[in-house]
């Protein structure tokens, strides 16, 4: 299977995935890096090929399951489920990005998806995406250790311990507002929400590091 740089993989999301010209900035590769035509203000969400300048330097990154769910799909509908693999499946490219491209110190990096509402582990599993997992938070595993939801802290802390980090080197994507928060009083470092519009501003007012559109979705090469 061909592998994709991380050149690569952002003129592909820009291409796949383009920004509102009236509210968002527009993604331009160049080099490396990705630069904005546009600058944004520090309200407006960025798009999804910067998803890759903002996870470069983390060592650890935490996913929940809605960042990686279609928009608006709702978690308590198990007839979705069909739609969130192949949402899911989408994702391997920017999986495989971040397990092989080495961290800043020559580390690989861990991952980690996590859920109160679904069973993750077998999601991913359908999808492609568990090999790509260090570890899940099962919902059984969750309950078992008693870990709350958002916005309690809990489970934040509990990964930075399962990473073997200082919360402050461990980066969390998630879409709840409320998750943002409970990032935050954990102490972890990097708080990446995924939204637009009025969720966006709210994630911000969370305590969001940075706000992005969506995540990169497209094909597998």
């Amino acid at each position: 299977m061909q592998r994709l740089s991380r050149q690569q993989l952002s003129r592909q999301a820009s291409n796949h995935q383009t920004a509102p010209a009236t509210t968002t900035p527009t993604a331009v590769a160049s080099g490396t890096d990705v630069t904005y035509a546009d600058p944004p203000t520090a309200r407006a969400p960025l798009p999804p090929a910067a998803i890759y300048d903002l996870l470069a330097p983390a060592k650890a990154v935490l996913f929940g399951v809605q960042a990686m769910a279609p928009r608006g799909w709702p978690v308590s509908d198990p007839m979705s489920h069909a739609e969130l693999i192949a949402h899911l499946a989408r994702q391997r490219p920017l999986m495989r990005w971040l397990k092989e491209t080495p961290t800043p110190d020559g580390e690989v990096r861990q991952l980690a998806g996590g859920s109160h509402a679904v069973d993750l582990g077998a999601l991913a599993e359908l999808a492609g995406l568990r090999p790509y997992f260090d570890f899940v938070f099962q919902r059984s595993v969750m309950t078992a250790l008693r870990l709350k939801g958002c916005p309690d802290p809990d489970a934040c802390a509990y990964a930075a311990r399962i990473f073997d980090l200082p919360p402050a080197e461990v980066t969390l994507i998630q879409t709840d507002p409320a998750c943002m928060a409970a990032a935050r009083a954990a102490g972890l470092g990097t708080i990446i929400g995924i939204g637009q519009g009025d969720l966006a501003d709210r994630l911000y007012e969370a305590g969001a590091t940075a706000v992005v559109m969506a995540l990169p979705e497209f094909a597998e090469p």
